[in-house]
């Protein structure tokens, strides 16, 4: 026991302790998800520029562009 503190003082201030370990816990496991999430948006935006690009090339830019023979 704590030095002049009371058994329900003492419980009140592991109990805290404890909720404060567990919320530094929650907020780094937070900080590592919004990590994630900006990496995979950034992924997902180099997947979808790549795409277009590959489709913007497929496709002519002008209906009758083709050459005749």
């Amino acid at each position: 026991m704590q030095d002049g503190k009371t058994v329900t003082e003492q419980n009140v201030w592991e109990h805290y302790k404890k909720v404060e370990a567990e919320n530094f816990h929650l907020k780094k496991q937070l900080v590592n998800k919004n990590r994630e999430m900006q990496k995979l948006k950034r992924v997902i935006s180099v997947w979808k520029a790549k795409y277009e690009k590959l489709t913007e090339n497929r496709k002519p830019k002008y209906k009758n562009t083709n050459r005749r023979k």
